[in-house]
């Protein structure tokens, strides 16, 4: 499923969610059912031509392995019924996207050279809401190759602030000179 397909399934689910006050939970819910139709082995069952539709309902309703809410089953049963079964971590991924817009947060992914302690990460927090006044979500991530500095993504933007960023700028300047 593409993210212009997962969107309507999200719009509808984060709907019933905001109605029931439920944010978190669809949202964990969410998760889990992309984490397990992530498994290769179950994916392959469950995309098998000879088991029908109940069949596949009630093998992630297995794979889940609690027991779910009536809004919950429906959601697999109408994923299933539409082939888009599969694709959850689409969905997932637009939900938390209206997620965070109602909660007037952005994730920043910021990519360091080194491991952020605790300290670190709350300053790159402290920093990122008082520039962008919203709620930050931080991912974190680490790439030796930067040598220093960091990198920071934010949705579509890229702020380059490595060495490597650095010295690749300064290798481009030196060779178009040439």
């Amino acid at each position: 499923m593409s993210r212009t397909l997962a969107r309507p399934y999200a719009q509808a689910v984060f709907e019933v969610a905001q109605a029931e006050n439920c944010l978190e939970p669809w949202e964990r819910f969410l998760m889990r059912l992309s984490d397990i139709l992530a498994v290769p082995s179950l994916a392959r069952m469950l995309s098998h031509p000879r088991v029908d539709h109940r069949e596949r309902v009630e093998i992630v309703k297995l794979a889940l392995g609690e027991s779910l809410r009536a809004e919950e089953n429906n959601l697999i049963a109408l994923l299933v019924q539409h082939d888009r079964l599969l694709e959850a971590s689409d969905l997932l991924t637009q939900y938390q996207a209206l997620k965070m817009r109602t909660e007037s947060m952005i994730e920043c992914a910021v990519t360091t050279a080194v491991h952020l302690d605790a300290r670190g990460k709350e300053t790159w927090i402290t920093h990122l809401a008082a520039r962008f006044n919203r709620k930050i979500r931080l991912v974190c991530r680490m790439d030796p190759g930067l040598l220093g500095g960091a990198e920071l993504r934010v949705g579509d933007h890229v702020w380059d602030a490595s060495i490597r960023g650095q010295i690749e700028e300064l290798s481009h300047l030196l060779t178009a000179h040439l």
